[in-house]
């Protein structure tokens, strides 16, 4: 189980919903921003993300963080995680999913 604020990414390759865990005991998400796509510009895109995310754990701003991807996104995405990030990672789930708080938990489980 994620910890209370854990951070949560879904990303696609071309866009991505970022949520936080608000539950003490269990997983209740909900959403705290989005990246918008880079039309047409799957690897810039993949790029923006890894660096918004690096950016986020080196501030310290979530000290758990799970990502949800699309297998080929989330293998882009690894190439490219701080070593601040990846101490934070608890969770990567290579699969395509809606990005709903639902979806989301689902996944997690």
């Amino acid at each position: 189980m994620l910890p209370h604020d854990a951070m949560v990414v879904v990303a696609d390759g071309r866009s991505a919903t970022l949520f936080r865990n608000v539950s003490h005991h269990g997983l209740h998400l909900q959403p705290s921003g989005t990246l918008d796509p880079i039309e047409g510009a799957t690897d810039r895109f993949i790029e923006a993300l890894a660096h918004h995310l690096n950016v986020l754990a080196c501030q310290h701003r979530f000290d758990d963080i799970a990502i949800i991807a699309e297998p080929g996104a989330l293998e882009k995405l690894r190439k490219l995680y701080h070593k601040e990030l990846q101490f934070r990672l608890r969770r990567e789930i290579a699969e395509a999913i809606e990005p709903r708080p639902e979806a989301a938990a689902l996944a997690l489980h």
